[in-house]
């Protein structure tokens, strides 16, 4: 090989060696976070923080209730799941995050409520709470009427109401309109009764007696007696 022909062998090697190293410098340029972003999230370890916002701890709780959570991350929360009593309820990708809770589902007293929250690395934490579910409506037993039993003058309509959180307010309807009420402070697992009432204030015939006992959560028991005046 002539002198001339090494130098132009080089040549060409050296060329394709520099046309190599531009490749690799225009690819770093058109993706020059590539590195930087693979990295980040190799090392996102930090973990959420979550909590649940509403119902509070140890609440009472009826009906249908919205379950509230609060969740941050140094990055992103990705989701924020839902638990009952282990069980996944609910997935909320949006903030608020938030699920409907219709208690009438399930049984009456204590349980578990846990928000679980995530990022996009997949890190998680955790908050949980427990509740008291009270559907149950009082018992209520008037005992000193019976149905169709007639009466006159000023009547008494006695008996007890019952509720396992508690009785909070009791009332007397006659014909479906309030005539009598008392709230009780503080509540009763057992309230008795003892209303008065006029009957020459409503004319002879038939009259229906109606008593309302409402929990401290709204829930309402009624006990009913029809009778008949006779003034």
């Amino acid at each position: 090989m002539t002198q001339r022909s090494r130098n132009n062998h080089n040549s060409k090697r050296i060329g394709m060696v520099l046309g190599s190293l531009a490749l690799m410098a225009g690819s770093m340029i058109l993706n020059p976070f590539h590195g930087a972003a693979t990295a980040s999230a190799d090392l996102d370890t930090t973990a959420p923080t979550t909590s649940i916002s509403f119902p509070w701890k140890d609440s009472l709780l009826r009906g249908t209730t919205s379950v509230n959570a609060n969740a941050t991350d140094n990055i992103g929360v990705s989701k924020v799941e839902f638990y009952l009593d282990g069980a996944l309820k609910a997935t909320d990708t949006t903030s608020t995050y938030s699920f409907s809770w219709n208690t009438t589902q399930g049984s009456d007293g204590a349980h578990t409520l846990m928000a679980k929250a995530y990022d996009a690395a997949g890190n998680s934490s955790s908050n949980s709470i427990t509740v008291k579910v009270d559907n149950t409506v009082p018992v209520v037993a008037i005992s000193n009427l019976l149905a169709g039993q007639t009466v006159a003058g000023v009547i008494t309509v006695s008996g007890t109401s019952t509720d396992i959180q508690g009785i909070k307010r009791l009332a007397l309807y006659v014909d479906g309109g309030k005539v009598a009420s008392k709230t009780l402070l503080p509540a009763l697992t057992s309230a008795p009764f003892n209303f008065s009432y006029y009957t020459t204030l409503i004319g002879n015939g038939q009259h229906t007696m109606k008593i309302v006992a409402t929990d401290l959560l709204g829930n309402e028991g009624t006990k009913s007696v029809t009778v008949t005046v006779a003034n």
